[in-house]
């Protein structure tokens, strides 16, 4: 349904729109410090680096094998990396593995979900012990009491309300937060903007970067979406 000028505008923004033009416009440090969650095999701190190439990253990845092929990935320029996950508590919790690697989560997938296409029901799944930390914890950890963090990405299949609330302290210093929520019942924890933003008071939505559209029930499955520091 056309509104106005709403595609011509649309229609712009597609021609404008990189995804470097819009991290140079928003972080404009020439090394900024970014907090990389959920790092997979490296797919984020490739992005990033192609963008900042002196930027100074920390990776965080729960799965043992996903975390040494992060390593591995990156042989010439080693990783600032640790093997856990990020989630409610400090100790060890159960992380979910499944074949399709990027669906490890903290939470179950829902063998029941309406919204898979197909997956869901019979994936096989594995339950491991992983070390966890909450996010202030991680901080601590890491040596990054005082410093400013210009990006922290998060993509943790659900987990991302668990994250941002053990982080009370390090959000004080975190400038610009990138994540992904999850809308859908694939997982046994769906996300909301309501319940993530509870944690986000001193930051406003800038930017929804990225939609997945549900081609069975024409629901919105996920967004990526980008949160900046309100201005004082």
């Amino acid at each position: 349904m056309k509104c106005g000028e709403s595609d011509n505008r649309n229609d712009n923004y597609e021609k404008n729109y990189t995804d470097e033009k819009f991290f140079r416009l928003l972080i404009p440090e020439a090394s900024p410090l970014i907090l990389d969650i959920g790092a997979h095999f490296g797919e984020s701190v490739e992005f990033f680096r192609n963008i900042f190439p002196a930027a100074e990253i920390y990776s965080v990845e729960p799965d043992p094998t996903s975390y040494e092929k992060l390593l591995g990935k990156f042989p010439d320029n080693p990783l600032k990396a640790v093997n856990a996950a990020i989630g409610a508590k400090t100790g060890s919790c159960v992380f979910y593995q499944y074949d399709k690697s990027h669906l490890n989560s903290l939470y179950a997938i829902n063998k029941s979900s309406e919204d898979s296409l197909g997956y869901a029901e019979f994936c096989e799944e594995n339950k491991t012990e992983v070390p966890c930390f909450i996010l202030d914890d991680l901080i601590t950890k890491l040596g990054l009491e005082n410093r400013r963090i210009d990006l922290l990405k998060i993509d943790a299949q659900g987990g991302e309300a668990d994250i941002l609330n053990g982080g009370c302290s390090t959000l004080e210093k975190v400038e610009n937060i990138t994540l992904e929520l999850n809308f859908f019942d694939f997982y046994s924890k769906k996300n909301s903007f309501y319940e993530i933003e509870q944690f986000l008071p001193d930051f406003e939505l800038y930017s929804i970067t990225k939609v997945s559209q549900n081609p069975k029930n024409f629901r919105t499955d996920w967004v990526e979406v980008f949160y900046r520091r309100k201005s004082k």
